[in-house]
C-alpha cells in the first residue's frame, strides 16, 4: 500500500473514532441534562415534558450536530482516499536526438516490453551483436535504458 493509501485509512479511522466519541458524549450531556430537568420540574412542582422542559440546555445541541457532520464527512472522506486512489500512471518522456538505429532499437524495447533480452534484441533487429551492444552502449550513456548482466546475458530494461 502507499503512503497515501495509509493516510486515507488512518485518517478514516480516526474520524470514525470521534465520531463515536462525540455521540457518546451527546448521549451522556443528554442523560444529565434530562435527570437535571426532572429533578427541577420536581423541586419547583412543574409537569413538563424533555422536550418541553424549561430548565432543558438546548443551547449545545447546534454544536454537536455541527461537529458530528463534519467529523463524518472526514470519515467518509479518508475511506474515500484509501478506497478510490487512483492509480499513478507514469508516461515515459521520448527520448530525443536519437539516431534511426538507437531509435529502432529503443522502439524495439518498448514494443516488446521492458525487461527485455540483449539476444532477442538481436533477433528483432537483425543487426550485428556487435552492433547492438554499442547502440546499447550509447543509449545508456544518454540515461535512456539500463543494461543488467544476467548470467551470460545483459537484461535491458528502460528508464
Amino acid at each position: 500500500m502507499t503512503n497515501q493509501k495509509f493516510l486515507g485509512l488512518g485518517f478514516g479511522i480516526g474520524a470514525l473514532l470521534v465520531f463515536v466519541l462525540l455521540l457518546l458524549y451527546k448521549a451522556e450531556l443528554d442523560q444529565r441534562n434530562l435527570q437535571f430537568c426532572e429533578a427541577a420540574c420536581q423541586q419547583y412542582e412543574e409537569v413538563c415534558t424533555a422536550e418541553a422542559c424549561p430548565f432543558m440546555d438546548h443551547s449545545y445541541s447546534w454544536v454537536f450536530s455541527l461537529l458530528l457532520a463534519i467529523s463524518l464527512m472526514l470519515s467518509l472522506a479518508g475511506f474515500g482516499l484509501f478506497l478510490f486512489q487512483k492509480k499513478a500512471i507514469m508516461k515515459r518522456k521520448e527520448p530525443t536526438g536519437l539516431t534511426t538505429e538507437e531509435q529502432q532499437i529503443y522502439q524495439l524495447i518498448k514494443v516488446s516490453g521492458t525487461p527485455c533480452y540483449q539476444s532477442a534484441l538481436v533477433e528483432k533487429s537483425g543487426l550485428s551483436k556487435v552492433k547492438v551492444t554499442r547502440i546499447l552502449h550509447k543509449l545508456e550513456a544518454k540515461g535512456v535504458l539500463e543494461r543488467k548482466r544476467k548470467g551470460m546475458t545483459n537484461i535491458v530494461v528502460l528508464k
